[in-house]
């Protein structure tokens, strides 16, 4: 049986078991990790060191330990889900741990990176670049008559 150690608060360390499923590792964590009983909505989530996220709540009935690996350390993290109606924000992921900017200063960095919207630049089209190399004359909307066909007649 191996276990994992979730870094949380105070760099305050907590070993877990992960051969259960998402759900009871997750309520398990809340239960002893979280101080504050008004957070029963808080999203929880795990992050390795490097900062991938595990999307624990997304596979609750799939067993922790197909996303975790034994004697690995983790960090905990709040999930905040924004409710908009095109979903176009992501998730903004904060650590929960105290001082976190100064105990892990590349980890941080790398959720505040995730939590940003991706701008999406706005490609020009094919035909807007066709039409930069065109003549102004056919910009215009003028119809011209390919060469060779002026004074003929179709039968």
């Amino acid at each position: 049986m191996t276990f994992i150690t979730v870094i949380y608060g105070d760099n305050e360390r907590r070993l877990f078991n992960p051969q259960c499923s998402s759900l009871v590792l997750l309520e398990s964590i809340r239960k002893h990790c979280i101080k504050e009983l008004e957070n029963e909505e808080l999203i929880l989530d795990l992050s390795d060191v490097e900062g991938n996220i595990k999307h624990l709540p997304d596979n609750l009935h799939t067993y922790a330990s197909g996303f975790l690996d034994g004697r690995q350390q983790y960090y905990l993290i709040k999930v905040t889900r924004h409710k908009n109606v095109d979903n176009q924000q992501p998730p903004q992921y904060t650590l929960m741990l105290e001082n976190g900017d100064k105990l892990c200063p590349e980890l941080t960095k790398h959720l505040q990176n995730l939590s940003k919207p991706v701008i999406r630049q706005r490609r020009e089209s094919q035909w807007t670049t066709l039409r930069k190399k065109l003549p102004k004359s056919m910009k215009s909307g003028e119809r011209v008559r390919p060469r060779g066909s002026a004074g003929k007649k179709h039968r």
